[in-house]
């Protein structure tokens, strides 16, 4: 069974390496990978507190909520079955199906059903959430299923593993960061040089904002390298990914929701045109960006040689 983290991890391990692929062993069988996945060593802790949070909430509940001589309740007065049926109560409460044949009338029994909420929501959601994550991954292909699949096959390579475990363990990237932004960098086939250079920049990720910031633009790299031209090498100039590619052009990276003409970009832009160099360069700039560009911003950077694509999201 493979968490996104493992997932990621054979995709760094792929670009660390060079030489090897990850595949899974036999046959595919969802329904049996998904049981096994309960007993999966991260799992087994929240499976077990769920349990005892059960038995032990089964039995409180039943001595709350037992019928008496006097007042019959929806639960058994005898310890059989009343204890399965506080037990039963407490599954139906805590996955939140509640089917109401098993209702708590004294207040203490309230005063249970309340912290059984409070403590069971959280921790049933996320083992939820954990198996929801395994279903999800259990719809993952791949092409490669054996050695004798890899013929024809490119193998990226080029990031270290301290740099790959530093990344992985940044706080401000999470799953789908790491999954996408890695996975971005893998499909740069060719022998782009500068990932490494990338991956490196990337960890001065201050919050989710910049992690969005370079995950978007390692996907629009992508995009370009797959539809318009192959990259060439990944270069970073502050902030900003400048990537020259096989058409004599460099691509200009812009996760920007809009972008205005100002002072800022008047001299960043001036500064780009006069000073960057790289083989094969042409002295023109693609520049892609998923927002917009006011009307003074485009016409300012045609002047320079730079032409603007907006909306790329659409294409990548």
């Amino acid at each position: 069974m493979l968490s996104t983290r493992t997932c990621t991890l054979v995709m760094l391990g792929l670009l660390i390496m060079g030489c090897s692929a990850l595949v899974r062993k036999g046959r595919d069988r969802p329904f049996l990978n998904l049981v096994s996945s309960l007993f999966l060593k991260d799992k087994i802790p929240t499976l077990l507190g769920l349990l005892i949070l059960i038995v032990l909430a089964g039995h409180v509940v039943w001595l709350a909520e037992r019928s008496t001589a006097r007042q019959e309740t929806t639960f058994s007065r005898t310890y059989f079955p009343g204890v399965f049926e506080g037990m039963y109560w407490t599954l139906v409460t805590a996955s939140t199906i509640g089917s109401g044949d098993k209702v708590p009338h004294r207040w203490r029994g309230r005063l249970v059903a309340a912290i059984v909420i409070i403590i069971s929501l959280p921790l049933f959601g996320f083992f939820i959430a954990q198996l929801s994550s395994d279903l999800t991954m259990q719809q993952l292909r791949t092409s490669i299923h054996g050695p004798e699949d890899l013929p024809g096959k490119r193998v990226a390579m080029g990031i270290q593993p301290d740099l790959a475990g530093r990344f992985l363990d940044h706080r401000n990237f999470g799953p789908r960061h790491d999954t996408v932004l890695v996975e971005s960098l893998a499909r740069l086939q060719g022998g782009v040089r500068g990932r490494e250079q990338f991956l490196e920049a990337a960890l001065v990720a201050d919050d989710e904002v910049d992690a969005n910031y370079f995950t978007n633009m390692a996907q629009i790299m992508r995009g370009y390298h797959e539809t318009v031209a192959p990259l060439t090498e990944l270069q970073m100039v502050g902030r900003l990914a400048v990537a020259p590619a096989k058409n004599g052009k460099a691509l200009l990276a812009l996760p920007l929701d809009h972008l205005l003409w100002t002072p800022a970009a008047d001299w960043r832009s001036q500064e780009l045109k006069a000073s960057y160099k790289a083989p094969g360069f042409t002295g023109q700039f693609d520049v892609w960006l998923t927002g917009t560009v006011s009307p003074l911003a485009r016409q300012q950077l045609t002047k320079r040689g730079m032409t603007v694509t907006e909306e790329v999201y659409k294409r990548v």
